[in-house]
């Protein structure tokens, strides 16, 4: 795991070679963090204003390909582990300040609702909030590459993820990682395990419809389906 949020120019190709160098030298070093938790919530105007600059850089992103220049937007490496296949019913429910960094947390999973909308940057990330109000950042690198961000994980979605591998980066940076989509199960609006905080506001059949077909004329087909 090396960077989820940072992109570099690739025709530099010894500016690159050094900040791979310098990233290979951290990964192999021992991580003090490991198998601790962070036992406190995180901030949400830090977790906010990494956010916002994620959502930046993916656009200046856009903007240098449209002129043309190849950028590398993540040096993500996976890490060969299995999915769970454990049911639900079967695993202990926490919450994010209780995950134990750079470790798969098996036997566990989280409820969590996106409080930002997915931005798509090598990985699909966004900020999700746990039923207590802890926020902690989320990377999906296992998504349908044909779906914005918008689209796949719009603000308000409800995820469960089973074995949260909850990882520190290089750089810094905490993530719960989702590296097997199998882990991951976007809870549907009238699931009985979602909150009464959460529960959306009740709507007719006619409603659900019509906010189908809003999704479905503004291109947003994915939530036409699903929502």
């Amino acid at each position: 795991m090396v960077s989820f949020t940072e992109a570099q120019d690739v025709q530099n190709i010894t500016e690159f070679d050094s900040i791979w160098t310098g990233y290979k030298g951290r990964m192999a070093s021992p991580d003090p963090l490991t198998g601790k938790t962070l036992g406190k919530p995180r901030s949400r105007e830090i977790l906010r204003g990494h956010h916002r600059r994620v959502v930046n850089l993916a656009h200046d992103v856009a903007i240098a390909k449209e002129f043309g220049y190849t950028v590398k937007v993540s040096m993500h490496i996976f890490e060969m582990y299995p999915p769970c296949t454990t049911w639900a019913t079967n695993l202990l429910r926490t919450y994010l300040p209780d995950l134990l960094i750079n470790d798969h947390n098996e036997g566990r999973y989280v409820l969590v609702r996106t409080v930002t909308c997915a931005v798509t940057l090598g990985a699909m990330l966004t900020i999700v909030e746990d039923e207590k109000g802890n926020w902690e950042q989320l990377a999906i690198n296992c998504y349908d590459h044909l779906h914005s961000g918008e689209d796949f994980l719009p603000k308000g979605s409800i995820l469960m993820i089973r074995h949260p591998y909850f990882k520190h980066t290089p750089n810094s940076a905490f993530f719960i990682v989702v590296d097997h989509i199998t882990d991951l199960t976007i809870v549907l609006p009238m699931s009985a395990i979602i909150p009464k905080e959460w529960a959306p506001p009740s709507k007719t059949a006619e409603e659900w419809y019509d906010e189908g077909c809003a999704h479905l004329l503004d291109g947003k087909y994915y939530r036409a389906v699903h929502w």
